[in-house]
C-alpha cells in the first residue's frame, strides 16, 4: 500500500480487462494506476490544475482503441476514460504525460454537471455519458492524430434522479443501451440509429419475479 497516493477517500476500484492493472479514483481527482502483482504504482493521473476538481466516480476501459497498443511490463494495458463530479471525461493510460480532455458533459446553462453514467460502446469505439441533468453526450476517440469526434449530445426524457438514487445503465445488444432512474419504467436507447423506446415494468410482456 501506497499511502503517498490517495490522501483522502477512495471512491473506485477497477480493475483492467485482463487483469494485469488496478486504477484507483478518490474525492479529489487522484487517478492511480497498480500493477498488483508486484505491488507498485505504475503511475498517478495528473489532471491539468485549471480544471475543476471533485471526486472521480467512474471508469471505463477503451477495449477497441484502433490505435498502437500501451505495453508496460510486457503486458497489454487498455487506456481508459475516467470521469466523476465534474462532468469532464478524460483518457488515461500507463504513461502519466499523456492525460487527455475527452469531452466535457455541461449543464443546460453551460456550467458543470456531475457524471451519472460512463460507459464504452466497444464496437464503434465511442465513449457515452450521462450527466446529472440527463443529458447524454458521446465522443470518439483521440485517433493516432489526436483529434476526437464528438456525437451531438441529446436530452434524455427520463424522470429526474433524486437524493442518493443513481441511473443504471447497461448493454443489452450491440449498440442497445437500456437505462433506469428512480421510476417503473426501463428506456432503451438504440445508438446506432438513434431510435429510443421503453418497456413498463407492469407490461404484460415482463414475467414476474
Amino acid at each position: 500500500e501506497d499511502k503517498s497516493v490517495h490522501k483522502n477517500s477512495v471512491t473506485l476500484l477497477k480493475w483492467s480487462p485482463c487483469g494485469s492493472r488496478l486504477v484507483s479514483t478518490d474525492k479529489e481527482g487522484v487517478v492511480g494506476v497498480w500493477k498488483p502483482e508486484r505491488g507498485r504504482l505504475v503511475m498517478i493521473c495528473k489532471i491539468p490544475p485549471q480544471r475543476s476538481k471533485g471526486a472521480v466516480t467512474h471508469v471505463v476501459f477503451r477495449t477497441n482503441d484502433p490505435r498502437p497498443k500501451v505495453k508496460a511490463g510486457g503486458d497489454d494495458m487498455p487506456c481508459f476514460y475516467f470521469a466523476g463530479e465534474d462532468g469532464i471525461v478524460y483518457l488515461g493510460s500507463d504513461d502519466k504525460n499523456h492525460v487527455t480532455e475527452v469531452m466535457k458533459m455541461e449543464s443546460s446553462d453551460g456550467g458543470f454537471s456531475g457524471t451519472m453514467v460512463l460507459m464504452y460502446y466497444h464496437d464503434a469505439d465511442q465513449v457515452v455519458g450521462i450527466n446529472e441533468q440527463l443529458i447524454m453526450y458521446r465522443a470518439s476517440g483521440p485517433n493516432e492524430t489526436g483529434a476526437v469526434e464528438s456525437i451531438p449530445h441529446m436530452k434524455l426524457a427520463a424522470r429526474p434522479v433524486e437524493g442518493d438514487r443513481m441511473m443504471q445503465a447497461l448493454w443489452v445488444n450491440t449498440g442497445l443501451l437500456v437505462t433506469s432512474s428512480n421510476e417503473s419504467i426501463l428506456r432503451f436507447w438504440k445508438l446506432a440509429s438513434d431510435e429510443n423506446f421503453i418497456l413498463r415494468i407492469e407490461d404484460e410482456q415482463v414475467p414476474p419475479d
